[in-house]
């Protein structure tokens, strides 16, 4: 178990949308700092996917000093500030869970309404808004943010490459967005794992 390593990790700011490796993270409650803390909803406060809008995979985040930073082709850049505070929250769905969320300004959903050409609302969630992992997995008092179930997605190199080998076209790594990648273990180890430590942190 001594060689296992973590090769990658990354977040992804933005549900559905670009993915930032990073060389560190932090760690919080919820998962990586910054790690599906926006999300897109529609006029029914339903979460928005590439399942449903493949276009959404072509919007690129990055971190900038006090914003995330968004892109996408033919649309001109766009920055949210980290910082951005509101008292407003209204109801979304992810999945089958409806959580509290801040909406933000109208312009910054103008901005992928028009890339998506379809009516949406970007949204945020703040730290009063407690969205609990499903306590068959986990313990009650353990929250999530607009990740499909969990605060953290690991995947192993050895597994990706067992099944590109199987795959006419291979995929990328990114396909599964995991958070934490890890190499030197055997394909599909990580199934079997029951607990990880990376450095100090269980």
């Amino acid at each position: 178990m001594t060689s296992i390593q973590l090769s990658g990790i990354y977040i992804y700011p933005i549900k559905s949308a670009g993915g930032i490796a990073l060389s560190t993270a932090q760690v919080s409650d919820r998962g990586l700092h910054y790690d599906r803390r926006w999300m897109l909803v529609d006029e029914k406060g339903k979460f928005l996917t590439q399942r449903q809008f493949p276009r959404m995979a072509l919007i690129q985040v990055r971190l900038g000093e006090n914003e995330l930073v968004v892109e996408a082709p033919n649309q001109p850049s766009l920055s949210i500030p980290l910082d951005y505070e509101s008292d407003h929250r209204l109801p979304v769905q992810i999945w089958n869970d409806i959580c509290q969320a801040m909406p933000l300004d109208k312009e910054f959903s103008q901005w992928f309404s028009e890339f998506l050409d379809i009516p949406c609302q970007l949204v945020y969630m703040p730290e009063d808004s407690i969205r609990p992992i499903n306590p068959n997995y986990a313990d009650p008092s353990e929250s999530v943010s607009f990740a499909d179930g969990f605060p953290f997605l690991l995947i192993s190199e050895a597994s990706l490459q067992d099944l590109n080998q199987r795959l006419e076209q291979p995929v990328p790594m990114n396909r599964f967005r995991p958070n934490l990648v890890v190499s030197g273990c055997k394909a599909y180890a990580e199934d079997s794992w029951r607990q990880i430590r990376i450095g100090s942190i269980p």
